[in-house]
């Protein structure tokens, strides 16, 4: 990705998730803030995205290994 700047709406579009799951995301301390006002909107780097879908694999990952372990062995 570049390192242009986009607005929530489009950092969640190109990560493919919605605006409350990047807003949970700072909330948690899982991004870094924005840093970039312009009036009342707030910017963020494009580099993002690569970071909130790294996060979203992850947790597929982990939710995939626990599942495998709760199934019963046969």
């Amino acid at each position: 990705m570049s390192d242009s700047l986009l607005t929530i709406g489009h950092l969640a579009r190109a990560a493919n998730v919605d605006i409350e799951t990047v807003r949970y995301y700072q909330r948690r301390a899982l991004l870094p803030p924005s840093g970039v006002m312009r009036g009342a909107f707030r910017y963020y780097s494009a580099q993002l995205v690569d970071r909130i879908r790294g996060r979203l694999r992850k947790r597929k990952i982990k939710h995939a290994k626990a599942r495998h372990r709760a199934q019963p062995v046969i």
